[in-house]
């Protein structure tokens, strides 16, 4: 038996630059007004975030109850 891939997986990675800075300080506030919090931090992933952050929208994605750490080796299910 034999296979071989062909092409490749590329998602850049997502900058952090002032339009997402200002989107997460909102989604900051948003969580305080309803009495959670935020805790941002830079992981690896292959989501759609990744490409739509490519073309220069601001995304803030990985949110939700099962947000925790996701694509981290500390992800919490």
């Amino acid at each position: 038996m034999s296979f071989a891939f062909h092409g490749h997986q590329h998602r850049p990675a997502k900058p952090w630059n002032a339009d997402h800075q200002r989107l997460a300080d909102l989604v900051s506030q948003a969580a305080v007004a309803v009495g959670r919090g935020t805790n941002f931090v830079d992981t690896f992933g292959v989501c759609d975030g990744n490409n739509m952050a490519a073309t220069g929208l601001a995304v803030v994605d990985t949110m939700g109850i099962r947000g925790a750490n996701i694509h981290t080796p500390q992800r919490v299910c």
